[in-house]
């Protein structure tokens, strides 16, 4: 399990603080901020890493093989003989994609279209996004399969317990670290801002 926590109280100032104490409901800014860090956690993954990028694979011809080979569906198991031989190729280095498009076979061994997923392969693939699963678990709006999502009037955790977040949150003896889950600086200066604004709104706050 990775959980994410962040307490307001430690980013602002003592005359913030004091007025934050007199309100026990904190719904609003709570749920501003869980849309903000879901969009940060996004950005994260797509740039595979912030502010430094995750450690490449130590192999990545054996990562993107094994992500053909267990593709969502069966589709591998669904690609004709030819067609499974020229996405080993394509991920191997062995064929360009130009020529690999021209290559591949439709129904009755007329050209065809290589698949999309196929294509998102053979450019490298992305650390951490295969099935999707672990990414949707800490981003999507609505959680789905191994969210952690609590909203309290007083207490915002977003997390994951897909069994192996771990790993790469925190790195083993063979992973290296590649933290998903993180509060960066400008995390807590919008949140921050998120919370004096609604002070400002209902009750006039202004200040540092």
């Amino acid at each position: 399990m990775v959980e994410l926590k962040f307490n307001i109280k430690d980013e602002i100032s003592p005359r913030m603080a004091a007025l934050l104490d007199s309100f026990k409901d904190f719904t609003e800014p709570l749920r501003k901020a869980e849309e903000y860090m879901l969009g940060s956690i996004t950005e994260t993954f797509r740039e595979q890493g912030r502010p430094q990028h995750w450690a490449p694979w130590k192999d990545p011809e054996k990562v993107l093989l094994g992500r053909l080979y267990r593709h969502r569906g069966g589709s591998y198991r669904k690609l004709s003989k030819e067609n499974r031989a020229i996405a080993r190729k394509l991920i191997r280095g062995q064929l360009g994609i130009e020529e690999a498009r021209k290559m591949w076979k439709g129904k009755k061994g007329k050209e065809g279209k290589m698949p999309k997923w196929v294509e998102n392969l053979v450019g490298g693939g992305q650390i951490l996004i295969d099935t999707g699963t672990l990414m949707r678990s800490v981003t999507a709006r609505t959680p789905t399969t191994g969210s952690i999502r609590k909203l309290t009037k007083t207490e915002l955790v977003i997390g994951t317990n897909v069994e192996y977040a771990p790993y790469h949150q925190y790195g083993t003896k063979h992973i290296p670290a590649r933290p998903f889950l993180q509060i960066l600086p400008e995390d807590k200066e919008n949140i921050t801002k998120i919370f004096k604004d609604w002070l400002e709104k209902i009750a006039g706050y202004k200040g540092g």
